[in-house]
């Protein structure tokens, strides 16, 4: 029975490590499961280098990096479950409260101003914490471009949302809160979004070529 070399173990750990993963134990697991693969095709006499790729093929087809993905998951499901509630929850509350505020402004009935702030106040500090907090704890490998859009966009859409309530209705400082929103927005956020969509679908064509 043929086994492994140490250096061979450590080339297979790199790889698991450099396609996003990141749990010490599935780390663990994984390398195990790899060995065990790559022993029997060597068996089989297959040489080594291809042993270990066929054996990559089969234990990650898709990829390590979506067996990462999966597991954290399964680990984490019901607090997923729970934060994605409260987070489309609270921004739909936003919109509904915000949209009814609107309207009785339009109408000049009483609490149009109550319900507009309320509804700033929702999104900015209800809906915006948590959308950040998921995006935090979602342990999938991120690249510096993907958190510098994530973040710009929640920060402009906080200071967009509170220009739009402060404007409705005729607060100080609705106007300098606008303009740093829409200039953070065309000079931060669209520029990052669409150059992240840019690499995203030059991936996925390497990646079907």
């Amino acid at each position: 029975m043929n086994h492994l070399s140490k250096s061979h173990i450590q080339k297979i750990k790199e790889q698991l490590l450099q396609d996003g993963i990141t749990d010490p134990d599935l780390l663990n697991d994984l390398i195990d499961h790899y060995c065990c693969i790559v022993e029997e095709e060597m068996d089989q006499g297959l040489e080594i280098n291809h042993a270990i790729q066929l054996a990559y093929d089969k234990v990650c087809p898709d990829g390590a990096g979506e067996i990462q993905r999966e597991t954290n998951y399964l680990l984490n499901y019901k607090s997923i479950i729970i934060m994605r509630i409260l987070m489309y929850s609270l921004g739909f509350l936003s919109a509904f409260v915000f949209t009814f505020g609107w309207m009785f402004k339009i109408f000049h009935l009483p609490g149009g101003a109550i319900l507009s702030i309320s509804a700033g106040f929702i999104f900015t500090a209800g809906f915006l914490p948590v959308y950040i907090i998921m995006q935090v704890r979602d342990k999938n490998k991120k690249t510096t471009l993907e958190w510098f859009t994530y973040i710009s966009g929640a920060i402009v859409a906080a200071v967009l949302s509170l220009g739009a309530v402060f404007k409705l209705n005729h607060l100080a400082g609705a106007n300098i809160m606008t303009m740093v929103g829409m200039l953070a927005l065309a000079l931060t956020f669209l520029p990052s979004l669409f150059l992240l969509l840019y690499k995203r679908s030059e991936q996925k064509m390497k990646e079907s070529s």
